[in-house]
């Protein structure tokens, strides 16, 4: 029996969670076989249950809107009448953030209580990352010491909202933060084809296996967030191109990006990317530190100006099964 047909004998005797990670009938190409491998991981990630203890750090820009106002007044002391609402009706704000999350981990969510460690945020009447001069910075902004929040994040898009306050985080790209999504996206995350035919595999150093391909289908919440990114409000899937690097030495994702096309040139819209194995190993590997960051069309004139609107490096601390 060649190493293949193991390999997919194993995936498909691992699957023990139907309706998420789908069966594949066809011939798989060479190069099926590292996916398979991973997918054996990713069904052990997402039935892991336990602790972690993560530290999250964020840099986060944003319009600053109704409810986002509400927040920053909240978490700021920021008045509610503050004449900066009245001398700049248009309110950008360029976040920074750092804390511990001790959170418990199940296959419907990651739960737990938000530590705040630092944090600081600027606010502008343009958008920080425009060219050319630095905006002017109108209010620098402290918390309040001492902040915890309870929060939850979803694992599957759709099943519930995250409890985070959205100044933490996009709602859109919570099931993202969700660990297992985050080490080990699903294809109903990723919009994976079941058909072979429509994945191109490329070789890249060191021997990682890139798996690129349009995908099948994505979570609405996600599509929106792209088209509000992109500035297209009628951007579709199909518009989109998914990359999957998987290294066949570890059965793990080195990185996963969503890219769209732009004047020819491919623009990343999400991307994740891992560092090495981390601490207390469990029956799959579990990266050290992990990176997710989404891009963002900043002005519609010419010349057309992209940069990164969200950025968050998730560093595990300690994972316990017990």
């Amino acid at each position: 029996m060649d190493r293949i047909t193991c390999f997919f004998i194993m995936f498909l005797g691992c699957l023990t969670l139907p309706g998420r990670i789908p069966v594949y009938p066809q011939t798989p190409p060479p190069a099926a076989g590292a996916y398979y491998a991973f997918m054996k991981n990713a069904a052990l990630a997402h039935q892991w249950k336990g602790h972690l203890h993560l530290i999250f750090q964020r840099m986060y820009i944003q319009k600053i809107d109704a409810t986002l106002r509400k927040e920053l007044e909240a978490i700021f002391s920021l008045p509610a009448h503050d004449p900066l609402y009245q001398n700049h009706p248009v309110l950008y704000m360029k976040s920074h953030l750092r804390m511990n999350w001790f959170s418990v981990l199940d296959e419907k969510s990651l739960s737990g209580r938000q530590q705040w460690l630092d944090s600081y945020t600027h606010l502008t009447a343009v958008h920080p990352n425009l060219p050319g001069n630095p905006p002017a910075i109108l209010r620098r902004l402290t918390p309040l010491t001492g902040l915890e929040f309870r929060f939850s994040l979803p694992a599957d898009p759709g099943t519930g909202a995250p409890t985070t306050p959205r100044f933490i985080l996009p709602p859109e790209i919570a099931p993202w933060h969700y660990p297992p999504n985050l080490w080990y996206p699903l294809p109903s995350l990723t919009g994976f084809p079941k058909d072979w035919a429509k994945v191109q595999i490329r070789t890249q150093e060191a021997g990682a296996i890139a798996y690129v391909f349009t995908p099948e289908h994505l979570d609405p919440d996600l599509l929106r967030f792209f088209r509000m990114g992109t500035q297209q409000p009628k951007l579709e899937v199909k518009d989109l191109t998914g990359i999957l690097i998987l290294d066949p030495l570890t059965d793990s994702c080195r990185s996963f990006s969503i890219n769209c096309e732009v004047e020819g040139k491919p623009k990343p819209l999400l991307s994740i990317a891992h560092g090495e194995p981390g601490p207390a190993m469990q029956p799959f590997p579990a990266p050290a530190i992990s990176t997710l960051f989404t891009s963002c069309l900043v002005e519609k004139e010419e010349p057309q100006s992209w940069s990164t609107n969200y950025f968050c490096q998730m560093n595990l601390v300690e994972i316990d099964s017990s």
